[in-house]
């Protein structure tokens, strides 16, 4: 009233306010009940928490403690004073106080939740599905965490442990979004695609957002089903703008932007968010590294950073690398974030460097510390932003020079990589403005490979594959997402410009073999002329095999990268596109490190076709290309790691030279042949 003195409110006034999210109110009102001998110690816990939501977590900390007496202090108080350390980026001490609130109250949900929590924030999966678990083990029907628990699980490749969870939560609700749209995700990564389409629009009735959008999109990407993915793209393409615009980072994640399309700015963009988003997770957990002013004494110390040191791609190409560095000159260390799978391949990259260092387990600040206290003068990660990268690590800028190399992105964004260790084909100097790091180019291709692979020397025939013998036989092994509209359209006219010719095909699943025999008849082209090969079991097979091919066809927008390594390491020549961006262009860069780059490189749609055409009508001049081929493997750099570890060294010391003189990272850096510094 007017004039009249301000009505006193009630302490059940102020929960009311709580309860509405009136949070300055609150933390006002709470004020007048501090010291209330019933309210007192609630009014303190209730205004830090309103502190809390407003994003004054140091407030918060400095109200609660007056309740942090030894022997009397109360689980909500600890809950309250975790969550205003995570809030602040000291997610240790956090953690630190909740397993101080379990010792007491061993069996809270809620303190087991978040926990979890902040074990994800730092990285530690494995501990974060501990504390889930034991969440459905005291509440079964305890929806988010069940999907909590799956999401953990995946996120360490453990698929069959996810997809029980994520099934668990749809049997208590059959229409939780988080729960449906995890478990697609994980059934496309694992390409079992029945039905997938039916579900995506399912869901999509129930939340047309970005995540169902990208699994849609994935999955009809991976099943050949064009008509789905445009429709399905076509959405997601707009909400990913939408959020970037928004300075959000978008749901759809990078390297599957990588194979939507070959626009290197929108790939600039979105590689950028992500790695913004990084950033912002770790921003607060340091105040930054202080990197010492002088490197490379006595050594240069170069560290490998991957996911990827298993029986897989990366270490496939790389696996003579880590012991080919000239140890008067370089200390090699390794750090591996991902799952350690016993292979001989992770054992003799463990034997071959100097220093291993499993990381899968260490939470992001104690990762990124270990590499700092190894002194790392250059740190090169080889993951990116690829599945189970851990990019935060190196968001903190543990090592004083930082580089990229083999990302499928090209760029990383972020600002926190100085350079990206390239090749003047996939990152010509008109490509600056797509990449946020400076080019290291080397003399030959970035896609580096070795010569250790075995050829299998049995004697096979065509026909022990399903194919004709007398057939001119085109072939692309690539995975199903990469083969597009425009690409399968191309390769049916091919077959019937050139009769007896049969398309050979690597190993797709089965709704993507109806489809494209579908579309293929829908050309007037007959099915029976796509040959689907089975997948083999031993690497040296499969590079014999391939000797059967007359002709590689390469994918366009997302070209085979080791697929094509493979086929020209086995002698067979592929017509490659060259694309947009790094994707479109790492076949080109293989073929040009074997001087092949005239006879095979094309620039259009037209090209890649007229020149596929005339290879198949001119066995002359196929012949040429494939004697051409066949010498260039061992005379090239492309197989030769020993020549390329070189030229990566002498990129290794510009690098270190530049820091030294105190020079910026901004200016490309290139090397000869031989490895020495072209000009800096």
């Amino acid at each position: 009233m007017e004039g009249g003195e301000a009505k006193e409110i009630s302490w059940e006034e102020v929960l009311a306010l709580a309860g509405i999210g009136q949070w300055s109110e609150v933390a006002h009102h709470c004020e007048k009940f501090i010291g209330h001998p019933n309210f007192g110690e609630n009014a303190i816990q209730l205004q830090s928490e309103a502190f809390i939501e407003m994003g004054e977590p140091k407030i918060a900390i400095e109200k609660l403690q007056s309740l942090l007496q030894p022997g009397n202090i109360s689980i909500l108080t600890l809950q309250l004073l975790a969550r205003a350390q995570e809030e602040q980026g000291f997610l240790g001490k956090a953690k630190e106080v909740l397993e101080l609130a379990l010792s007491v109250e061993k069996s809270s949900v809620d303190i087991w939740k978040q926990l979890g929590a902040i074990h994800v924030k730092q990285g530690a999966q494995a501990e974060a599905a501990k504390c889930y678990k034991r969440v459905v083990e005291l509440d079964p029907e305890n929806i988010e965490s069940w999907n909590s628990l799956g999401a953990a699980q995946a996120n360490q490749s453990e698929f069959e442990n996810a997809l029980s969870s994520f099934s668990k939560a749809l049997l208590i609700n059959p229409d939780h979004y988080l729960a449906g749209v995890n478990r697609l995700f994980v059934l496309n990564r694992r390409a079992q695609f029945d039905g997938i389409a039916k579900e995506v629009d399912r869901l999509i009735k129930l939340k047309d957002g970005e995540d169902i959008r990208q699994v849609g999109a994935l999955s009809a990407q991976q099943c050949c089903d064009w008509e789905g993915f445009d429709r399905h793209f076509s959405a997601l393409d707009k909400m990913t703008e939408e959020a970037i615009a928004q300075r959000r980072c978008p749901r759809e994640q990078p390297v599957a932007g990588a194979a939507f399309t070959d626009d290197p700015q929108r790939n600039k963009r979105l590689t950028h968010a992500w790695a913004q988003a990084a950033w912002n997770s770790v921003s607060s957990l340091h105040i930054g590294f202080s990197h010492r002013i002088q490197l490379g004494q006595p050594r240069v110390r170069v560290g490998y950073f991957s996911s990827d040191f298993r029986l897989h791609p990366i270490s496939q190409q790389t696996l003579p690398l880590f012991g080919l560095h000239n140890r008067e000159r370089f200390e090699v260390f390794v750090y591996s974030t991902g799952i350690d799978d016993g292979s001989p391949m992770r054992q003799r990259i463990i034997n071959d460097c100097d220093h291993f260092v499993d990381l899968r387990q260490s939470d992001t600040l104690s990762a990124a510390q270990k590499i700092f206290d190894d002194e790392i003068d250059v740190l090169v990660d080889f993951s990116g932003h690829t599945e189970s990268s851990r990019m935060e690590i190196c968001a903190l800028q543990p090592a004083p020079v930082q580089a990229t190399m083999l990302s499928a992105t090209g760029t990383n964004g972020g600002g926190y990589y100085d350079y990206v260790i390239t090749d003047p084909i996939v990152f010509p100097e008109s490509s600056r403005v797509d990449y946020a790091e400076t080019p290291a180019w080397l003399a030959g291709s970035f896609f580096i490979n070795h010569r250790e692979e075995v050829i299998s020397k049995n004697n096979i025939t065509r026909s022990d594959y399903g194919l004709p013998e007398n057939a001119f036989v085109f072939g692309t092994f690539n995975q199903s997402y990469k083969i597009t509209r425009e690409a399968f359209t191309i390769w049916l006219r091919l077959l019937r410009a050139v009769p007896q010719s049969v398309l050979w095909i690597g190993a797709v699943p089965s709704i993507t073999e109806a489809n494209l025999r579908n579309f293929a008849a829908q050309q007037q082209v007959d099915p029976d002329r796509l040959i689907f090969a089975k997948l083999e079991n031993r690497k040296d097979d499969h590079l014999r095999r391939l000797q059967l091919l007359d002709l590689g066809l390469d994918t366009l927008v997302f070209n085979g990268q080791t697929t094509t390594k493979d086929l020209l390491w086995a002698g067979v020549p592929v017509v490659a596109y060259y694309g947009r961006h790094v994707c479109s262009r790492v076949s080109a860069s293989l073929l040009w490190s074997l001087g092949l780059e005239e006879e095979l490189v094309t620039h259009t749609l037209a090209e890649y076709e007229e020149t596929a055409l005339a290879l198949a009508q001119n066995p002359e001049k196929l012949i040429s290309i494939r004697k051409h081929l066949w010498s260039a493997r061992t005379t090239s750099s492309l197989f030769d790691m020993s020549k390329m570890v070189r030229q990566m060294e002498g990129l290794y010391v510009g690098m270190v030279n530049r820091h030294n003189s105190g020079k910026e990272h901004n200016i490309p850096l290139a090397v000869d042949g031989s490895g020495a510094i072209l000009s800096d």
